[in-house]
């Protein structure tokens, strides 16, 4: 038993193996329309979108390895977390080509046009590190579409570059208006045809407003895909399959469970399944109770990942935690999905009712509640499903402190 339990087919967190992805098959099967066109020379530009746990980066993972594999493809992806400025990115995209296939003419002449601003790394040395001049990284940010139409006529491949995360560029409009001059510039005669690119940005769906409003051409520029909540049959294929590899079969009722506790979410998706396969004994059956056992877990993963963080360093009010553990006795104990603000109220001490309205302000802001998405007036809910159940068991383990 431990040796056939010994690797989880789960990856909470990481993006997930493209070789074990799900779902999404709609978006693909659009984008998969527009590839041969950059095939053909004619760049296309793709963004992505999605709250965070949504699955952004392994779709774009996914999009990636299948196109290397399958499509004579060369995949740049560029994890853009923590970077502000146009300059790093184009670092970024420069130095992964430099990883890439050292035998292809292509690289030897980026290699040798670059030999004077890279060192080898790592303990063996087969790694590269760009560390351009400045006016190196000038020439690139100014001459990029020259840079990549060169890039198409010395290679026999296509290229894919995925921008992941452009949270960071979005916050000012240089990054906007520098990339719709890009698309701009590719658009052209002396490129169109002859650049064999295509792009995949992704962000989080107000980051893309925000770029709009820097620059309201920017938008227009891509082939737009808000990635929606995972459906019911995808998580219980899903669940399904990856049990299966470890021959452990699911209950209905568990897989009931399963599938609502995910609130459509992949990252969820990959959480509760990770902590339910190491509770399973040697029935490799999954049980409605193990299966609780296991979202329980699951939750205070969740929890201690996306939620302690957020509410040790952003909520400093007493009053502000104790709606947040009252809403979400009122959300379970009513079986709701959504909560009404004037059924909220009722709850409180007067001193808390003052705070009702900072209070959603600030939750919403930090993403842990959201108006409903019927926007009915007053009615909100929790973007995550578990979250009230962490605010109750943390309620629980303080009373227990308290009471000792």
């Amino acid at each position: 038993m431990e040796e056939e339990l010994s690797h989880s087919p789960f990856q909470p967190n990481d993006p997930v193996n493209p070789k074990k992805f799900k779902g999404r098959q709609e978006i693909i099967k659009q984008i998969d329309r527009y590839i041969p066109n950059a095939r053909n020379g004619i760049v296309q530009h793709f963004y992505l979108t999605g709250k965070r746990g949504m699955g952004k980066t392994s779709l774009a993972n996914y999009l990636l390895d299948n196109y290397e594999r399958n499509h004579n493809t060369i995949g740049v992806h560029v994890v853009n977390d923590g970077i502000h400025d146009i300059e790093s990115l184009l670092t970024s995209i420069v130095e992964i080509l430099l990883n890439k296939n050292k035998t292809e003419t292509w690289y030897n002449k980026l290699y040798d046009g670059l030999k004077d601003e890279v060192k080898s790394i790592g303990i063996l040395g087969n790694s590269i590190e760009f560390r351009p001049k400045k006016e190196t990284v000038e020439m690139l940010r100014t001459h990029f579409a020259t840079f990549l139409r060169e890039l198409s006529e010395e290679s026999k491949q296509n290229f894919i570059i995925v921008i992941d995360d452009v949270n960071g560029l979005s916050q000012t409009k240089e990054f906007a208006n520098w990339y719709k001059s890009l698309a701009d510039t590719l658009a052209l005669k002396d490129y169109y045809g002859k650049t064999r690119v295509a792009f995949i940005l992704t962000s989080y769906p107000d980051k893309l407003t925000l770029l709009h409003n820097h620059n309201p051409s920017f938008t227009r520029i891509f082939h737009q895909y808000n990635l929606p909540e995972l459906t019911t049959e995808e998580i219980r294929e899903f669940y399904i399959d990856n049990f299966n590899l470890s021959n452990i079969k699911l209950d209905e009722d568990a897989l009931k469970s399963m599938i609502y506790f995910c609130s459509g979410m992949p990252t969820m998706m990959q959480e509760i399944g990770d902590a339910i396969y190491w509770t399973i004994d040697d029935t490799l059956q999954v049980s409605k109770e193990k299966s609780m056992q296991g979202i329980l877990l699951a939750c205070t993963n969740i929890g201690r990942k996306y939620l302690k963080p957020v509410l040790d360093n952003k909520i400093k009010s007493g009053n502000y935690k104790i709606i947040f553990e009252k809403i979400s006795e009122l959300v379970i104990s009513e079986g709701y999905l959504t909560f009404f603000k004037k059924d909220v109220n009722k709850l409180l001490t007067p001193e808390e009712s003052k705070s009702l309205d900072g209070f959603l302000k600030r939750a919403k802001e930090l993403k842990i509640i959201e108006q409903n998405e019927n926007h009915t007036p007053g009615e909100y809910e929790f973007s995550n499903k578990l979250y009230p159940i962490y605010f109750l068991v943390q309620k629980e383990i303080g009373d227990k402190q308290v009471s000792l």
